[in-house]
């Protein structure tokens, strides 16, 4: 019998003054098979991802733009797409998701299964993970989709690309990915290449099969 395990990692908390990095929870970790008769354990994936605490920072007098200012320019430009110059929730956002009572967010940043062991839902259970034991005091979850296979192509992140069959291969594998992550509930926010879903009214799961071994 096989088992599928993720092996979160997180950082080191300091005692030093309030800083707004203080308030965004960096979290990684490895998805591990496990092999139940000999405890066995091979890697096939990783994931990435952050929890924004917004609500205590805005306690402590620290505004939302600098906590995702704080950790990577990947979480600023989230910010650009999901809040307004009054560091309020867009209106296109809100059209989406449907009202959000919390202010804390949950940041996916990045999910990459090994070829193998693609193809069998595991990104989309482990993301449903995820936002189960993390999602606690956050009704907000985000991510930006993103085709793993061009990571090296120049320009990628910035959208910058002056082939147009390479553009056009870009844009369909992150088509798939929306539709992808869809399963799940996730909606595109207009305006933005940011995907959003509010827990609160989160309705599709995805069940774990007996045969997906």
């Amino acid at each position: 019998m096989k088992d599928v395990q993720i092996e979160i990692s997180q950082e080191v908390l300091t005692l030093e003054t309030i800083e707004p990095s203080d308030f965004v929870y960096h979290h990684f970790g490895s998805i591990n098979l496990i092999n139940g008769e000999t405890d066995q354990s091979t890697e096939i994936g990783t994931v990435e991802f952050y929890y924004a605490n917004l609500g205590e920072a805005m306690n402590c007098g620290v505004h939302a733009y600098e906590v995702f200012d704080a950790k990577a320019q990947s979480l600023a430009d989230i910010y650009d797409a999901i809040f307004d110059e009054g560091g309020e929730f867009r209106d296109a956002l809100s059209r989406v998701t449907g009202d959000i009572s919390e202010s804390n967010v949950l940041i996916l940043s990045s999910l990459e299964i090994v070829p193998k062991w693609r193809r069998k839902e595991l990104g989309l259970l482990v993301l449903q993970s995820i936002m189960r034991r993390f999602g606690v005091g956050c009704s907000l979850v985000v991510l930006k989709p993103f085709p793993l296979q061009f990571e090296g192509v120049f320009g990628i992140r910035s959208g910058d690309i002056d082939n147009p069959q390479l553009r056009g291969e870009i844009q369909s594998a992150t088509e798939k990915l929306q539709h992808y992550y869809s399963r799940l509930g996730f909606k595109a926010v207009p305006n933005s290449n940011i995907l959003a879903l509010n827990l609160d009214k989160i309705q599709s799961t995805i069940p774990i099969k007996d045969d997906w071994m």
